[in-house]
C-alpha cells in the first residue's frame, strides 16, 4: 500500500490522518490500522480562540484554553495521562506540576497542538473521556463549564451583553478556577465509577 495514503488517509509523520464521522481520526502508523480503535478529538482550544476574535470578545490570552487544561490537570493528579504523552511534549509534565502556564504549552506544542485527544488517557479513563467530553450531551463536560460560569458570575452577569452568550470564556482562570471546574470532573467520574 502507497505510504502516502492509507484508508484515503494522509500520512503526516508518525500518524495518518482521517477525516470521518464529524470528527478528526489520528491513528499510529505502527499500529494494526485496519484495527486501531479511532481517536477523538475531544476539543480543541483554537476553536474557542477563533470565537473569541471572530465575536470581538475581550477575554484575556488562552481564556480558549482554559477548561481543556482543566481536565487534561484533574487527569494527571488522578494517574491517567499516559507515560507517552509526556515523552511527546516534554513541557507538559512540568506545566502540570505548577511550572509554566499549561494553556501556553497545550497552545503551543507541537504534538499537541492545541487539541485534547482521546487516547492522551489512560484506558481507565479514556471511555469516561469520551463519553463526559461530549459536546452534545446533557450533564456533559461542557455543559459543567457552562454551569461553573453561570455559578462564578450569577445569572443577571452570566445573561451580559458583553458575554455574548460566552460567559464561560471570561471566568478567570487560576487555581480557584481549577478547584470549581474540576469538581463537575470529579463528581462525573464518581458516578460513573459507582
Amino acid at each position: 500500500m502507497d505510504n502516502n495514503s492509507k484508508e484515503n488517509g494522509k500520512y503526516a509523520g508518525r500518524y495518518y490522518y482521517n477525516y470521518k464521522d464529524s470528527y478528526y481520526e489520528r491513528r499510529y502508523k505502527d499500529s494494526n490500522f485496519e484495527h486501531a480503535r479511532p481517536v477523538k478529538v475531544l476539543d480543541n482550544g483554537y476553536n474557542h480562540e477563533v470565537k473569541i476574535s471572530k465575536m470581538g470578545l475581550a477575554c484575556p490570552k488562552y481564556s480558549g484554553f482554559n477548561h481543556l487544561v482543566v481536565f487534561l490537570r484533574w487527569a494527571y493528579e488522578k494517574n491517567m495521562l499516559k507515560e507517552s504523552l509526556f515523552g511527546n511534549e516534554p513541557l507538559l509534565k512540568p506545566a502540570l506540576e505548577g511550572n509554566g502556564d499549561l494553556r501556553e504549552v497545550l497552545a503551543n506544542s507541537p504534538f499537541m497542538k492545541g487539541k485534547i485527544y482521546s487516547n492522551y488517557f489512560t484506558d481507565e479513563c479514556r471511555d469516561f473521556a469520551e463519553t463526559f467530553y461530549d459536546f452534545g450531551s446533557d450533564g456533559s463536560y461542557p455543559g459543567c463549564v457552562d454551569d461553573n460560569a453561570l455559578a462564578y458570575f450569577g445569572e443577571e452577569k452570566y445573561h451580559c451583553e458583553e458575554f455574548q452568550d460566552e460567559a464561560y470564556l471570561f471566568v478567570p482562570y487560576g487555581e480557584d478556577y481549577y478547584k470549581s471546574l474540576s469538581k463537575y470532573i470529579e463528581d462525573a467520574w464518581a458516578k460513573r465509577q459507582a
